[in-house]
């Protein structure tokens, strides 16, 4: 209908690279968390969803180890230290991540809650 434009998507997709790597989502078959790209991804809306979310359903981790501290004291976002498509924070991340602020602390101790 005349009342409506069409746009060529190919102008307007991220480079071939970025889609190939994120076109995989790490998840066990038993993970409670089973949804779909659009449940993060909102079509018509930015290329990068709000991670702002995750405490919805995850208020329970404020208790567990330091997350408490580093998300309510501190400010930070969940993505800063856990990756999307993964979850699991590794030790060479942590090493690169926790030593922007202090001395390195395995993810281990992290969750334990050890200074």
């Amino acid at each position: 209908p005349e009342d409506f434009k069409s746009m060529d998507l190919k102008y307007f997709s991220p480079p071939q690279e970025t889609i190939d790597a994120a076109t995989k989502i790490d998840l066990k078959k038993d993970s409670p968390m089973q949804f779909a790209c659009a449940t993060c991804h909102h079509p018509h809306e930015s290329e990068r969803p709000d991670w702002g979310n995750c405490l919805d359903c995850h208020r329970n981790v404020l208790v567990v180890g330091s997350h408490g501290l580093h998300i309510q004291e501190m400010g930070l976002d969940c993505n800063q230290c856990h990756r999307p498509h993964r979850w699991t924070v590794t030790k060479e991340q942590a090493k690169e991540n926790c030593t922007t602020c202090h001395g390195y602390k395995s993810p281990e101790d992290f969750l334990r809650g050890r200074k």
